[in-house]
């Protein structure tokens, strides 16, 4: 794997001692076309801005190129945990289990899929958990009307 420090001195070799992608292969010891993709990506980042109209200067540039990458995060919408977002977690938690029990692991919610589910599911689950709680259903019933909605 290659270091952010050598992609920069890469494109150094290449733009200012004017060195070819063999001969800098030859003294980094990388593919040529690992060389190649680097210049390319760098020529082409060049005429973006040149055709943006922006006027960076050549080591602005290869400082942006090498830098840290920037990752997208917390593209989630926030939500409040309430009862009825915890009943939906905990549904989710006991059909995992079931699932894990039953041999199925790799059918088990990953957590990103538990907060992305829909919440139709949870307002039944919320229904029956009521339902359970005035004793209209036993514990039986309720965990077979919730496996129906799991399912």
């Amino acid at each position: 794997m290659i270091k952010l420090k050598q992609k920069q001195d890469i494109l150094l070799m290449y733009l200012r001692e004017g060195k070819s992608q063999r001969e800098i292969s030859k003294i980094t010891g990388k593919d040529r076309k690992t060389i190649g993709k680097y210049i390319r990506e760098y020529e082409g980042k060049r005429e973006e801005l040149e055709q943006s109209g922006q006027f960076i200067e050549l080591g602005e540039l290869i400082e942006e190129m090498v830098g840290a990458p920037k990752y997208k995060a917390g593209v989630r919408t926030k939500r409040k945990l309430t009862e009825e977002i915890e009943l939906k977690i905990i549904g989710y938690l006991e059909e995992n289990k079931e699932k894990r029990l039953k041999g199925m692991r790799k059918q088990v919610k990953k957590p990103v899929d538990i907060h992305e589910a829909p919440t139709s599911i949870t307002d039944e689950l919320i229904k029956l958990a009521e339902l359970k709680k005035q004793g209209i259903l036993t514990e039986e019933e309720f965990n077979i009307q919730k496996q129906k909605l799991l399912s």
